[in-house]
């Protein structure tokens, strides 16, 4: 009996971890367009902190990898890292386009 319900936990253990790996690697494969300035927040977004301080803003035609993809209420964001050291979280629309999109 104990060791079924090791392996039962185990099995769905790696499950899970399969799952959560596919996301991140999904989330990794988006690619962005940055087409106006736009600021990059430390916080995520999607998670309506009170205050989200701006850590910097990205340029038009920077180029940025996407890490992460969240989602909120009626927007995306996106954890993006710039060549230039910049880290932190866009939201999408109106500065930052999904490559495709307009």
């Amino acid at each position: 009996m104990k060791n079924g319900l090791t392996a039962f936990v185990l099995m769905i253990a790696i499950v899970l971890g399969a799952l959560w790996g596919g996301d991140i690697l999904m989330d990794r494969f988006t690619s962005l367009t940055v087409v106006a300035e736009e600021p990059v927040y430390s916080l995520p977004p999607q998670d309506y902190p009170a205050k989200n301080p701006i850590v910097g803003t990205l340029k038009p035609g920077q180029s940025v990898t996407v890490t992460r993809v969240g989602y909120g209420k009626d927007f995306e964001a996106f954890h993006v890292e710039a060549a230039s050291g910049l880290s932190g979280w866009v939201i999408g629309g109106v500065g930052v386009h999904r490559k495709g999109q307009t």
